[in-house]
């Protein structure tokens, strides 16, 4: 595992401007030969490349707080500062196979100095992140999980970018993406999006939904997506969103909360994802949001939720 630091001056409007964070399933593995012999690198995978989500029992690769140190770095990420990670074989606690094409984590902030966000990519070359964030941390906040899907580079590393101030992170890994041969199984993608909606006293308001078309007899993973501006916002007021199976249900904070502590004309993006395992993939999902604490919530707009879905590989 290596570190580097950019040096490079980003002007970053970062936590006031819209932020997206669908992160890419990665590309495909191609086997070639050189004069040092044989070396795995990434094609763009093709039609006839289905991509499977192999689960794995959770292991912890990175984990930056002196006294849980796992991995090269015991001190917090730093500002501007871009971290760089092994995925493939054994780092930290975790070993992830050499055909990997991306890894799904639970990214963990912990401690910031400054409210920040952290992009997870795979540009460990010019370690440019994409105008995207995978979590967002303030201080004073427990400690903050946010799930992703991240993908590797043609070596199998990946990068961590911290925009300001110090925090401790923690990176987690519950599974990887690979090209399977799934016969005529492939991934299915359904996306939708909204535009302005607002509550109506106190019930749960579903902002937007997707049914989806799932393949009959197949086995296979659900990851949705789903991110949603918040504007208008009254002072003291805390709003959650989650994706659900359900549209009458209130939210869990599946997505990020997003709490206004003083202008009335606050306002924020909450993005998120999650997984849904085999036995309680639906047939439609739903952007779901409700909140406490203030007469006028605010409203939403530019809702999106992108749901794929992705084949189990045979006996995996």
């Amino acid at each position: 595992m290596t570190t580097h630091t950019d040096s490079r001056t980003r002007n970053h409007d970062a936590l006031a401007r819209t932020r997206t964070r669908w992160a890419a399933l990665g590309a495909a593995v191609a086997v070639t030969l050189g004069a040092g012999g044989i070396h795995l690198t990434h094609a763009a995978p093709s039609d006839d490349d289905p991509i499977s989500f192999h689960r794995i029992d959770p292991c912890r690769l990175h984990d930056s707080r002196p006294e849980f140190q796992i991995g090269d770095h015991d001190t917090p990420i730093g500002p501007n500062e871009t971290r760089v990670f092994d995925a493939w074989g054994t780092n930290g606690d975790c070993t992830i196979p050499s055909d990997a094409l991306a890894i799904a984590v639970n990214a963990i902030g912990i401690e910031a100095t400054e409210p920040t966000f952290l992009t997870l990519h795979a540009d460990t070359a010019t370690l440019e992140p994409p105008n995207a964030s995978n979590l967002n941390v303030v201080p004073g906040q427990p400690p903050t999980p946010n799930f992703a899907i991240v993908p590797l580079d043609s070596t199998g590393r990946f990068a961590m970018y911290n925009a300001f101030g110090d925090v401790d992170t923690v990176i987690d890994v519950v599974g990887y993406t690979s090209i399977t041969p799934l016969d005529d199984r492939f991934a299915h993608v359904a996306a939708a999006g909204q535009g302005a909606a607002g509550f109506v006293g106190d019930d749960p308001l579903t902002v937007t939904s997707t049914e989806l078309d799932i393949p009959e007899g197949v086995d296979g993973y659900l990851l949705v997506n789903s991110s949603v501006n918040v504007v208008d916002q009254s002072a003291g007021d805390r709003i959650r969103c989650s994706i659900s199976e359900f549209d009458d249900v209130h939210a869990t904070a599946q997505l990020q909360e997003w709490f206004s502590p003083g202008s009335p004309a606050g306002g924020g993006q909450l993005s998120g994802t999650r997984l849904f395992t085999p036995e309680f993939v639906p047939d439609a999902v739903y952007l779901v949001c409700d909140h406490e604490g203030a007469s006028a919530p605010g409203t939403f707009n530019n809702a999106m939720i992108t749901a794929a879905f992705l084949p189990s590989a045979p006996g995996g």
